[in-house]
């Protein structure tokens, strides 16, 4: 479905979004409640995650007069579109209103609320072809720009047409798409609790450590009895690198790995996303470090994140390689450490300014420090947590392409399904396509 041409059988109809609804009706944003937990929850473009799904982290309570709530109170099933926004990673989004929550929700004036018409289209079809590709890219044609705000001129919105199967297909690629959703929910589960857990144990075992009777009081708190405090300049080496001149293009035509400070989002590096020669490096600043060594950025938002490179690679002036003594400690235990300890460590540094970590701020970082040994049994603890942690998140990258192969053949017609009574039907059809 990269195509603005959507291909679908000849027997799907095509008609105008607005009269396949029985709702399409903007929200308000209601009044500040002056009590805690006073008044409705009022649905955002900000509670809208990835999946169609309302995150309630952030959400807010308004007050909203009783005739608008009975009004215009969600119901499961209505779809939400972001139709205002500032940002382009929010405009046009969708949701599928789900809540477990036993409470009246509504929803603000910067979101429409779809309610379909279930003789004519069924929600979740609806919200499947509209957060798909295809339904995303055809949104894009209604998004205007005013005063740096985007917004979805709803009048074309409501006229684009869209492929309409027979109820029974629409039952069944709501239910195939419906049960891939189930699983990204139910992995995502299991991903939330493999962190939780790491955290749980990275909090235990790097202050209370292993088999621990007797504590003594620090200036970093209350650690095991046979744990120092050391200075990272007193365990380890740390360099940082350079840029070669952007004016010389040649430079970055070669081979070596050149790794930036935006690449530490990741825990291991294993490529980069530029390169630079021989002559490249020799005529800057930038340094080689090797595989295996310990990264941390040093200004700005990513300040204080860390990753190890897993490939022998040069690095920007904006990294600081951490180079430990094998005798002291090891790269794995500061790289845990310092992964689990780096808000405390840059708020003691830097106070509420943006957070920049100088090569002396680096060195003079101070960190408890456990026996070499016991580096080693805490390091393998969660390095296992982190291996599985890795596989589920694999795994549910996977679950997540397979359902955009599975959009893009079900909702063209490519693949058609059937929801009947007595379950799924592939259905066998040589029937021809339009656009």
């Amino acid at each position: 479905m990269n195509s603005l041409y959507l291909q679908y059988p000849n027997d799907w109809e095509k008609i105008p979004l607005r009269k396949s609804l029985l709702k399409f009706d903007s929200g308000d944003w209601g009044d500040k409640p002056e009590k805690e937990n006073e008044g409705y929850i009022v649905i955002r473009s900000t509670d809208f995650d990835e999946l169609g799904r309302i995150v309630y982290d952030k959400s807010v309570k308004r007050i909203i007069d009783e005739q608008t709530i009975n009004k215009k109170h969600l119901k499961e099933g209505d779809i939400l579109l972001n139709k205002s926004s500032g940002s382009d990673k929010h405009i046009g989004k969708i949701i599928y209103f789900k809540t477990t929550l036993n409470e009246k929700h509504h929803f603000s004036n910067f979101i429409q609320r779809l309610r379909t018409d279930h003789k004519k289209i069924i929600n979740k079809y609806l919200y499947y072809f509209l957060s798909s590709e295809y339904g995303q890219m055809s949104t894009s044609r209604f998004i205007q720009t005013s005063s740096g705000l985007k917004n979805i001129d709803l009048k074309g919105y409501s006229k684009q047409k869209i492929p309409v199967p027979p109820l029974v297909e629409q039952r069944g690629i709501a239910e195939v798409l419906g049960c891939v959703d189930e699983c990204i929910r139910l992995t995502d589960e299991v991903i939330g609790a493999a962190e939780e857990l790491k955290r749980g144990l990275m909090q235990r075992l790097l202050t209370q450590g292993i088999g621990h009777t007797e504590y003594k009081q620090t200036p970093l708190g209350k650690i095991p009895k046979t744990w120092k405090i050391v200075k990272i300049n007193q365990i380890a080496d740390t360099f940082s690198g350079g840029t070669p001149s952007r004016e010389k293009s040649e430079y970055y035509k070669g081979n070596i790995h050149w790794i930036k400070s935006g690449e530490l989002n990741q825990d291991e590096i294993f490529e980069t996303e530029e390169y630079i020669t021989e002559r490249a490096l020799n005529e800057s600043s930038a340094k080689m470090v090797s595989k295996n060594t310990l990264l941390m950025a040093m200004y700005g938002a990513t300040a204080g994140q860390v990753a190890i490179t897993r490939i022998d690679a040069s690095i920007n002036q904006a990294i600081a390689a951490i180079v430990p003594e094998k005798k002291f400690t090891t790269t794995e235990f500061l790289y845990y450490y310092l992964q689990f300890y780096i808000n405390r460590i840059i708020s003691k540094t830097q106070g509420s300014g943006q957070p920049n970590l100088s090569q002396t701020v680096i060195k003079k970082i101070e960190i408890t420090l456990p026996p070499l040994s016991e580096q080693q049994k805490i390091v393998s603890i969660l390095v296992e947590l982190d291996k599985r942690l890795r596989h589920e998140v694999k795994y549910n990258k996977k679950i997540k392409e397979i359902k955009q192969g599975l959009m893009q053949i079900l909702l063209s017609g490519k693949v058609r399904v059937e929801l009947r009574e007595d379950g799924l039907h592939r259905v066998e059809d040589s029937r021809e396509t339009h656009n």
